[in-house]
């Protein structure tokens, strides 16, 4: 799931704005309190209810907001994508989704050690983006319009680049890391 999210998020933030992103991605109390519910049996109050339905209205008023924005945007100018908006929303929910899907599952199995979780997690999400890479480079990457990059996608990025990656990196695991032992 956690591989899902990031990689929702990477595409919701390449099609979306950053603050529409982190307010879809921060309704996961909401998600979570109904996730929590139905598969760890915690108790939902109806106070806990009230805010959770009004947080996920003003996160709705929110994005719709723009949203409605965008597409008068889009009616003035034909060249955007009317359906990139959406993509985006829709990849930051399955993001939102995806994290709270960790939480409950990291709650359900809290007797493993956050270390062994974290690097079963690593492993597997790093053969997944590896995969992604090899078969983007022997599928579509040969024909991609512009041969500034002959090799591999991975090796094409400049010094700047890589240092901006790595900090993100080192960031998702030190929160991931920090989440998981809060739970």
């Amino acid at each position: 799931m956690g591989l899902i999210g990031f990689t929702s998020v990477v595409f919701s933030l390449k099609m979306i704005p950053v603050f529409i992103v982190q307010t879809i991605n921060n309704t996961n109390p909401f998600w979570i309190g109904i996730m929590g519910y139905y598969f760890l049996g915690d108790a939902v109050k109806k106070r806990d209810l009230c805010f959770m339905m009004g947080t996920f209205v003003g996160v709705c008023v929110l994005v719709l907001s723009k949203a409605t924005s965008v597409a008068k945007e889009e009616e003035n100018n034909q060249n955007e994508n009317s359906n990139e908006y959406l993509i985006g929303i829709m990849c930051a929910l399955v993001a939102a989704l995806g994290f709270s899907g960790i939480s409950i599952i990291t709650r359900k199995i809290k007797e493993v050690h956050f270390s062994i979780m974290m690097f079963w997690y690593g492993i597997f999400a790093a053969s997944m983006y590896f995969l992604g890479l090899v078969l983007e480079y022997n599928i579509i990457g040969r024909n991609y319009a512009d041969q500034s990059c002959q090799s591999f996608r991975l090796l094409c990025y400049d010094s700047h680049q890589w240092k901006l990656m790595l900090s993100a990196a080192f960031c998702n695991a030190v929160s991931m890391n920090c989440s998981t032992i809060a739970f």
